[in-house]
C-alpha cells in the first residue's frame, strides 16, 4: 500500500486540487493522510468531502512535524510525500508502485513539470528551472513529490522537527540518505505540478 501524506496550512483551495488529482489515479491500493497544521481557513470543512485520514494539530508545528505525524499513522509500506499546493498525474501512484516493485531503491523522488497548469510567470520560471535542475542530477530529494520505503524512513529517524520552515527538512533528510548509503533515484517520469501563485516578492 502507498500512504500519501499531505501536510497543509491554510491551503484549502489548493488542497482540493491535490486530492482530486490523487483520486483520479487508476491505482487503488493507497490511503491519504492530511495533517492540518492548525489552519485558520476552512480546511476542516473542505476535507469532509473526501475519504481521508484527517488530523488537526492544536498548534502550528511546521511541515516536518506534520509529515512525521502522518507517517506515524501510515499503514502503507511506501510513504509518498506531496505538498498541499500541488497536483499529480493520473498514473503516478501506479508508477510509484511499479518502481518500488521492480527495484531495490529506498527512495524515488519526482520533479515539477516544465510548464505549470496555472498561468503565472514566476511559477513558470521556477517550474522550468526546477525541472532542469532535477534532470541534471541522479538524485535530489524534495518533499513536494517523493516516495520512500517506510522502513527506510524509520531507520533514518524521520524528519528533524527542529527545522520548522519548509525545505530545510528536505535538505537534512537528503544529507542523511546520501551519507548513510541508501539507494536513491530521481525519476523524471514522476511528474507533479505546483499551484502556488508566486509574486515578485514571494517565491
Amino acid at each position: 500500500m502507498i500512504s500519501v501524506i499531505i501536510p497543509t496550512y491554510n491551503s484549502a483551495e489548493t488542497l482540493v486540487k491535490i486530492l482530486e488529482s490523487i483520486y483520479k489515479n487508476d491505482f487503488k491500493d493507497f490511503e491519504v493522510i492530511v495533517v492540518d497544521d492548525a489552519s485558520s481557513d476552512n480546511t476542516s470543512e473542505v476535507i469532509k468531502g473526501y475519504l481521508v485520514k484527517y488530523v488537526l494539530l492544536e498548534s502550528n508545528r511546521g511541515a516536518a512535524f506534520a509529515r512525521n505525524k502522518g507517517s506515524e499513522l501510515a499503514k502503507g509500506d511506501i510513504l509518498l510525500f506531496v505538498d498541499a499546493d500541488s497536483e499529480i498525474e493520473e498514473d503516478l501512484l501506479r508508477h510509484v508502485h511499479e518502481q518500488f516493485r521492480v527495484s531495490d531503491y529506498d527512495v524515488i523522488s519526482g520533479a515539477f513539470a516544465k510548464e505549470p497548469k496555472i498561468e503565472n510567470v514566476f511559477l513558470l520560471f521556477i517550474s522550468t528551472l526546477s525541472n532542469y535542475n532535477f534532470s541534471r542530477t541522479d538524485f535530489a530529494f524534495s518533499t513536494h513529490l517523493a516516495a520512500i520505503r517506510k522502513k527506510t524512513f524509520i531507520e533514518l529517524g524521520a524528519f528533524d522537527e527542529y527545522y520548522k520552515s519548509a525545505t530545510t527538512e528536505d535538505f537534512d533528510l537528503f544529507y542523511r540518505l546520501i551519507t548513510n548509503g541508501y539507494k536513491c533515484k530521481t525519476n523524471m517520469k514522476m511528474v507533479g505540478y505546483h499551484n502556488h501563485n508566486f509574486t515578485f516578492l514571494l517565491y
